[in-house]
Order: C-alpha cells, then sequence, then structure tokens
C-alpha cells in the first residue's frame, strides 16, 4: 500500500473519459499498489467490497482504465488473479506523476466496453513536488503506522489538510510517535483536540501571557487602592459638608439615639420617685 501512488490518484483531474468511477476504482487497484505502481492483483471480488460497485461495473471500468492507459496488464497474480501497474513518471527534482500509457489492447476488448478509435488524451496532471502537502504528511505519517496506509488514511489525511497547516499536522504526528502511538487514529484525536481547544502556545507565547497576566494584576489592584482612596476622600468630604451645614444654622448636630435614651433614663427615674410629669 503507498501513500504515494493513492496521492498521485487523487491529484487526476476529471476528463470526458475519466469521470468519479474511474477514480473510485483506480483508488481501490492504488490502495495494493507498491511504492512504484506495481505489483497491483486484488480480486474483483475485492475491488467490488471497496467500491459497492457490481462485478460488471468493475469489470467495465477496469477495462476502461486500461484503455486509457491508467492501468497497464502486468502477468498474473501470486492467486491467479489479474495483476496490474499503474504507470508512473519520476522527474529529477523528485517529482512524480501518473504519465497514462497509450494501451494497444483497447483494439482488442470486447465490444461496448472499449471507445470507439484511438484512446483519449489523458488530462494533465500536476507534477507532484517534493513539497507537496499530501506527499509530506503521507510521508510522516508512513513512519507512524509502519507504511501501512490505506484509501481511509488517504481520506484522512485529505481531511486534516482541509483544516489545519502541515506544521500542525505533523508537530501531532511527532506527538504521536513520541507517545509510541501506531494508528493516525492517535494523530486525529491530537488534531480533533486542538481544533476545538485552539493550538498549544510555544514558550515564547507563554511567557509573555504571563508576563501579560501580571501586569493585569498589578493594574487591577493599583487601581482597586485608587478606588478605595477615592471612597474615603468622597466620606471625608461628606461629613466636612454635615458639619459646615450645622456650623451655618449655628445648632450643634443632634444624636437622635442618645437623645431618645436620655429622655427614656428620666422618665424611669420620674417614676420611681413618683414625681408627677410635668404638663
Amino acid at each position: 500500500m503507498s501513500a504515494l501512488v493513492m496521492g498521485l490518484v487523487w491529484e487526476l483531474q476529471e476528463s470526458p473519459d475519466f469521470g468519479r468511477a474511474e477514480k473510485f476504482v483506480l483508488m481501490a487497484y492504488a490502495d495494493h499498489a507498491d511504492s512504484n505502481g506495481k505489483n497491483i492483483y486484488p480480486s474483483i471480488n475485492l475491488v467490488m467490497k471497496k467500491t459497492f460497485y457490481e462485478e460488471r461495473n468493475v469489470q467495465k471500468i477496469t477495462r476502461a482504465l486500461e484503455n486509457l492507459g491508467y492501468l497497464v496488464a502486468d502477468g498474473m497474480g501470486p492467486h491467479g488473479t489479474n495483476r496490474w501497474a499503474i504507470p508512473i513518471s519520476r522527474s529529477s527534482d523528485g517529482g512524480a506523476k501518473i504519465a497514462p500509457v497509450q494501451n494497444a489492447g483497447a483494439e482488442n476488448a470486447p465490444e461496448g466496453n472499449a471507445p470507439e478509435g484511438n484512446a483519449p488524451e489523458p488530462s494533465v496532471v500536476e507534477v507532484i513536488k517534493p513539497d507537496d502537502r499530501f506527499g509530506e504528511v503521507a510521508k510522516k505519517l508512513s513512519g507512524l503506522t509502519g507504511g501501512a496506509l490505506n484509501s481511509l488514511t488517504a481520506d484522512l489525511i485529505n481531511e486534516w489538510l482541509l483544516k489545519h497547516t502541515n506544521e500542525w499536522i505533523i508537530k501531532a504526528i511527532e506527538i504521536a510517535i513520541a507517545k509510541g502511538a501506531k494508528a493516525e487514529k492517535y494523530v486525529d484525536r491530537i488534531l480533533i483536540g486542538w481544533e476545538a481547544n485552539g493550538y498549544p502556545k510555544s514558550r515564547a507565547e507563554q511567557v509573555q501571557g504571563a508576563k501579560n497576566g501580571n501586569t493585569r494584576s498589578t493594574s487591577s489592584a493599583g487601581n482597586g487602592s485608587e478606588k478605595s482612596g477615592s471612597a474615603s476622600r468622597q466620606a471625608g468630604k461628606a461629613n466636612n459638608q454635615s458639619g459646615n451645614a450645622d456650623a451655618a444654622s449655628g445648632e450643634p448636630a443632634v444624636d437622635e439615639e442618645a437623645a431618645a435614651r436620655h429622655r427614656e433614663r428620666w422618665e424611669r427615674l420620674r417614676r420611681k420617685a413618683k414625681v408627677p410629669a410635668v404638663q
């Protein structure tokens, strides 16, 4: 199972003769390829299980892929099944692409399955550079899984690429490797956590955050002291204003509660001495 070959299939562009069904079946074959696109020999039944297509449809699409040059017959497999190869062209700078070949067998294809005339020109395939996002992640992930990458893994990688940068995906894989994990699901859980709670901060960001927190605490304490002092000053000002009002009237301030206690005390003494109340 080669993540590289599967990635190259994902990059293929749609054309009048190469649509969703052809791409899906070719992906099922790529799931069994080695890193050179060879040694592909799944049975028709296995491709049926992978794609949910009926036997007749799998046979028809397989023949169409052969006629288009995306699958090249390569003898027989160890279990009596057809062996195929997906033609890959590699460039001097390390890039790679699927390079469909002209298939002479198209002329001998069963009636109704082969396209009329020569095979159509293959669609333009973008060369995958060494820094290709999918290839970079797939290569790093193969170090975690031991190279056991399949179509489900490819779907998972593409989902990661939609939501995260390569930097964070690679970091998640490195964390999984450090933890001794062996499955891509561990990486997926890390990325899900980051997606929900935010990416972890670097040490420099943590230091800056701590500094900002201390600054805010000091500022809050200062503001509290200023507010307390302001309240005290306001209370003092109110007392001064009250005193000034009493002085302006010429009468001392009266403590009504103390006066009430004083009247009650004298009333008790009057009754005890049996002194008649003053009318």
